[in-house]
């Protein structure tokens, strides 16, 4: 179903997801609203003043998290100058936070297939401090060869793998400079405790998926950071039984 420029757009659209447009509708794009279309679950852009729809790959979770996201972002990445995002999935996140952080540069990242869908977001917006997505497998792909003053993930740990969550934590390890932090975004267990029912449901519904999913215990990914030469200095609480770790790469 397309949505057509009329009283009936804003119908259309879940509060949820017009509410979180308000971050990309004063960037770049203006004259630009978008909305989702529930059957295919791609975003549905309406350029308003050429009428022409162009797809693009789509998470309404994206829409929904990024403002208290960048709420944390902004002023933990004051002083940042570049940041390595791991699994940046659609593109839209870079696209959303890169024009709010000043000088900094993204340097967005993901495996082989989800670079055409990372491109078309960043050609839509030709962002200047944000820079196309590197080839990064965790668990195969060598990872840059820099030193990043940060690292950015969201909603990766509980789709990973075991093996791949580990070799995230030891390759941020190496990339990140001392003093510097690595934020992981999404839903975490406390010594093996489901902090809502629903993300107990939400662990389930993975494993269904993927016996290999599931929701990550706070005690075991310490132990990661810290063989990684990371120390925990922020857990922070967020919408939706979500969190925001933050590490600090120590000398």
């Amino acid at each position: 179903m397309w949505f057509t420029l009329s009283r009936n757009l804003r119908a259309g659209i879940p509060n949820r997801i017009w509410d979180g447009c308000a971050l990309l509708l004063r960037q770049q794009r203006p004259d630009r609203g978008f909305c989702a279309d529930a059957g295919d679950g791609r975003l549905k852009y309406l350029n308003w003043k050429y009428g022409i729809p162009v797809d693009k790959p789509f998470a309404e979770s994206c829409v929904e998290n990024s403002a208290p996201i960048l709420e944390v972002l902004r002023p933990r990445l004051a002083d940042c100058r570049r940041l390595l995002e791991i699994g940046s999935g659609t593109g839209q996140h870079a696209v959303y936070f890169a024009p709010e952080l000043g000088r900094l540069v993204w340097q967005t990242s993901d495996r082989l297939e989800n670079h055409p869908g990372i491109n078309a977001w960043l050609r839509e917006y030709g962002l200047s401090n944000v820079a196309p997505p590197i080839r990064l497998d965790v668990l195969v792909d060598p990872w840059p060869d820099a030193a990043f003053d940060a690292v950015f993930s969201a909603n990766t740990a509980h789709i990973m793998p075991i093996a791949a969550v580990e070799a995230m934590f030891a390759g941020v390890g190496r990339v990140l400079r001392t003093g510097g932090r690595f934020l992981l975004y999404g839903p975490f267990n406390y010594d093996g405790a489901f902090t809502a029912p629903s993300n107990e449901r939400f662990d389930a519904w993975l494993k269904e998926r993927d016996s290999a999913m599931g929701i990550r215990d706070t005690r075991w990914l310490a132990g990661l950071a810290a063989d990684a030469g990371m120390r925990l200095i922020e857990d922070i609480e967020m919408p939706v039984n979500n969190r925001t770790l933050v590490w600090r790469r120590e000398a």
